[in-house]
C-alpha cells in the first residue's frame, strides 16, 4: 500500500510547499494538488513543488474538461513534468458543480465522455501529434504542442464516484481515484464499474492503479472528529449520483431529505442529517487501529494507494495530520 495526501492550493505557496517537503521526509510517495474553485494556480503551485522537492511524485488530482482546453492541460504537465525531473502526474475529473462550473457557466453534462475525450487528446499532444478534432465538446485545428516533451506516457488517471466515470477510468486511464467510497458496498459498486470498464478494453485490475480518494485521520476524540466532518460528507452526498447513493444502501427519503437541504443551504445546511453510518461509509476516520484495519481490507481488495485528503487551514493543522497516520498507519504496510 503507498500513502499520497492531496489538498487545495488555499495556502500561501511558502506554507504549502512546507506541507509537501514534510510528507516527502516522512514517506509519502504523492502530492495531489486539485484545479478546483478559484484557488491558486495548481500548475504554477505544483512546479514551484517541483523545484524544491527529490522524490516525492506530484499529481494534478484533479483538472476538467470544461474549464480547460486539453492543450492547455497537456503543455502544463509536460512543463511541470520537465521541472519536476518526470515526477508529473495528470488527473481528470468531472469537476466541482456547485463552487466551479455553474459560476462560469458550464452545466456538468457529458462528464464521462468529455473526460475520455480529454484523456485520449492529452496522450495524443504529449506524444508530439497533431490534432485535427471537432467534437461537441473540443475543436483543435491543426493544434501540436510547439515542443516534444520528455515523456509522452505522463500517467493519466481519471477520479471519479460515478459509475460511468470509472467504467471510462478502467478502460483508458493508468489509475482510477475512486472518491470516498469506503464501504464493501461502495467497494463492490466502485470496483465493478472499473472492472466493465477494464473488461471493454481487454484489460485487467492489476493493469493499473486504483487509489482511494478519502478523509483519512486518526483521532483520539472520535465523537469531536465526526462531528467537524458532518459538511464535507453532506458534500459528498449532496453532488453525488442517486444511483451510487442508492448502490451503498441509503434511502431515497433520506437522499431527497440531504439533496433539499443541500441545494438550499450548502454543506453547512446539509450537516446536520449526517449520521455516524454516513461517515463511516464515505471516511476513514477513528483510532489508529480502526484507521489502520480500514487500510488494510481496502487493500485486500485491490487499492494500492491511500490518498489522504487534508482539510485544514494552516500548514500546521496538515502537517500534524500526516505525521500522525506516518507514525501510526504507514509503518504497518512496510
Amino acid at each position: 500500500m503507498r500513502f499520497g495526501f492531496g489538498f487545495v492550493p488555499s495556502l500561501p505557496p511558502a506554507d504549502s510547499l512546507r506541507v509537501v517537503r514534510l510528507g516527502e521526509r516522512l514517506g509519502y510517495e504523492m502530492a495531489w494538488i486539485p484545479d478546483q474553485t478559484f484557488y491558486r494556480d495548481p500548475f504554477l503551485v505544483m512546479a514551484h513543488w517541483a523545484q524544491a522537492t527529490e522524490n516525492i511524485q506530484l499529481m494534478i488530482g484533479v483538472t476538467n474538461p470544461y474549464t480547460r482546453h486539453p492543450a492547455q492541460v497537456a503543455r502544463a504537465i509536460a512543463t511541470v513534468d520537465e521541472m519536476s525531473g518526470g515526477r508529473a502526474n495528470l488527473g481528470i475529473g468531472s469537476g466541482n458543480r456547485r463552487e466551479l462550473l455553474l459560476p462560469m457557466g458550464h452545466e456538468q453534462d457529458a462528464a464521462a465522455a468529455r473526460s475520455r475525450e480529454m484523456l485520449i487528446l492529452v496522450r495524443a499532444l504529449l506524444r508530439g501529434e497533431t490534432l485535427h478534432h471537432d467534437s461537441p465538446y473540443v475543436t483543435a485545428k491543426d493544434l501540436q504542442l510547439t515542443w516534444t516533451p520528455e515523456r509522452a506516457d505522463i500517467p493519466i488517471y481519471i477520479a471519479a464516484r460515478g459509475a460511468r466515470m470509472l467504467e471510462a477510468a478502467g478502460e483508458l486511464a493508468d489509475g482510477g481515484a475512486i472518491g470516498a467510497l469506503v464501504s464493501e458496498d461502495g467497494l463492490d459498486y466502485a470496483f465493478g464499474a472499473l472492472e466493465r470498464g477494464a473488461a471493454r478494453a481487454g484489460r485487467s485490475l492489476g493493469d493499473f492503479e486504483i487509489v482511494s480518494w478519502v478523509t483519512c485521520r486518526v483521532v483520539d476524540d472520535e465523537a469531536a472528529a465526526h462531528e467537524r466532518l458532518k459538511p464535507s460528507v453532506a458534500h459528498i452526498i449532496g453532488g453525488a449520483p442517486l444511483s451510487l447513493l442508492r448502490a451503498i444502501g441509503m434511502k431515497d427519503g433520506y437522499i431527497a431529505d440531504l439533496k433539499r437541504a443541500y441545494a438550499a443551504g450548502g454543506p453547512t445546511g446539509a450537516a446536520p442529517l449526517v449520521t455516524r453510518r454516513e461517515i463511516d461509509m464515505l471516511t476513514i476516520v477513528g483510532s489508529a487501529a480502526r484507521v489502520r484495519e480500514t487500510c488494510e481490507r481496502l487493500a485486500q481488495r485491490g487499492v494500492g494507494q491511500i490518498g489522504i485528503l487534508l482539510t485544514g487551514a494552516d500548514a500546521d493543522s496538515n502537517c500534524q495530520v500526516l505525521e500522525r497516520i506516518a507514525r501510526d498507519v504507514m509503518p504497518h504496510f512496510r
